[in-house]
Parts: C-alpha cells; structure tokens; sequence
C-alpha cells in the first residue's frame, strides 16, 4: 500500500516530535526515562548523542518509531468508554502509553 505525501509528512512530524521529546527527557532525568519510554542504555547512548540533523534524518522514515504499549489497550478502551475525567486516572504520572521501536 503506497502512503500519500501528506500520511508521510505525518509520520515524519509524530517521528520528530517524539525523538526530540524523548532526547528532551534523557537530558533532564536519564533513568526515568528509560523506564517511562521502554528504553535501553544502548539506545539512550544513541539518540542523546544524534545531531538535530541526524534526528530530523531517522524521523523521516516512512515507519513509526514508537508503539502503543501493551497496558494502554485498556486505558485507551476505557478513556473511550467513560467520558469522566476520572478514568485518566488509571495512568499513573509516570508512566507513558508509548515506547520508542527500532
């Protein structure tokens, strides 16, 4: 299945968005976010030292670079099913519904 330029541009941005997130993140708390994006000392020794060009370069795979991860089926189903703003409640602060794929 071809992907339209604009699905593609999309990738790119979340891609993008989600790198310098993460990087963000090791830089200011290394360990937490290694927990909180499923994130090994290999990889994190990687992204913390890419180049914005060399971010901007993986970003720009025509794949996503993070997934679901498998808690947030339930979160996510319930967050459908309730519209109270109690049921954000069943994320804790630190935990995230992503990780990084490579």
């Amino acid at each position: 299945m071809l992907e339209s330029n604009s699905d593609l541009i999309s990738i790119y941005d979340l891609n993008l968005s989600f790198l310098s997130l993460v990087k963000r993140v090791l830089l200011l708390n290394c360990d937490a976010a290694q927990q909180r994006f499923g994130i090994s000392q290999e990889v994190t020794e990687i992204l913390v030292n890419l180049s914005p060009t060399q971010i901007s370069r993986l970003a720009s795979s025509s794949q996503l670079l993070l997934r679901l991860r498998p808690q947030a089926d339930a979160f996510v189903s319930r967050l459908a099913c309730e519209s109270k703003m109690e049921s954000s409640s069943a994320l804790n602060a630190g935990d995230t519904l992503f990780e990084i794929e490579f």
